[in-house]
């Protein structure tokens, strides 16, 4: 099992791109994937739609990734093209910048970013989307790799509120008109938080006869173990 990259040349203009077998095994048997050396997780709970600008720079649908599901992106817009993202069905326009990996190529950090949606209704709240691009860890490699975009970039919400209550929470983010519920046990990605700073504010209704609410402050340099107060 593993991962080879292999270049190959195009019969029309001898130009040299790179594909992935990818080998997998599983109860005995083996399955060889031929691949592009770009993929995109998509770690939300929802669909998101990948696109990219064509040569005319119209943003052209490459398809829905699945939630937590993976997608390779073809060999002609890995090499060219400038890679979009949308959620599916949620009212909201194409994200208003590119996913940013190509810095990669010549650096061995991981490209971190958050995208911005728009809503299609004024006034709604802006949807946000965290990007890591992480180097494939190739195991072989027959030629070179240093052009080839042998990434994968993962879509992440920029918050998850678990509740590890055996009650009911409720909560409201700051500049929401309505709280959500959360049962107990369960969790849910915040879309419309900005990795800024942020105040939730959160209720458990009814516990020992009282109503408890309490306000959390989010941000990205709060601390792993944070009290609501």
């Amino acid at each position: 099992a593993g991962r080879r990259l292999y270049n190959i040349s195009l019969t029309q203009n001898k130009a040299v791109v790179s594909i992935v077998c990818q080998i997998d095994a599983s109860d005995g048997s083996k399955t060889v994937t031929f691949r592009s050396p770009l993929q995109v997780y998509n770690e939300f709970p929802i669909a998101m739609e990948l696109l990219y600008r064509d040569a005319s720079h119209q943003l052209v649908s490459l398809g829905a990734i699945q939630p937590r599901s993976e997608f390779s992106v073809p060999l002609t817009v890995a090499y060219r093209g400038e890679l979009y993202c949308k959620p599916v069905d949620m009212g909201y326009q194409v994200s208003s910048t590119s996913i940013p990996w190509r810095e990669g190529l010549t650096s061995h950090q991981k490209i971190r970013s958050t995208l911005q949606c728009q809503p299609e209704t004024p006034g709604n709240p802006t949807f946000y989307a965290n990007v890591e691009a992480v180097k494939d860890d190739l195991t072989w490699v027959e030629g070179t790799s240093g052009s080839a975009p042998c990434f994968v970039l993962h879509l992440r919400p920029t918050a998850v509120l678990h509740n590890r209550l055996p009650y009911p929470v409720f909560y409201l983010m700051q500049g929401a008109a309505e709280e959500a519920g959360l049962g107990a046990g369960l969790h849910c990605s915040l879309y419309t938080y900005s990795t800024r700073e942020a105040v939730m504010e959160i209720q458990v209704k009814n516990y020992l006869g009282k109503e408890w609410v309490g306000k959390l402050n989010i941000s990205n340099a709060m601390q792993e173990l944070s009290v609501c107060t």
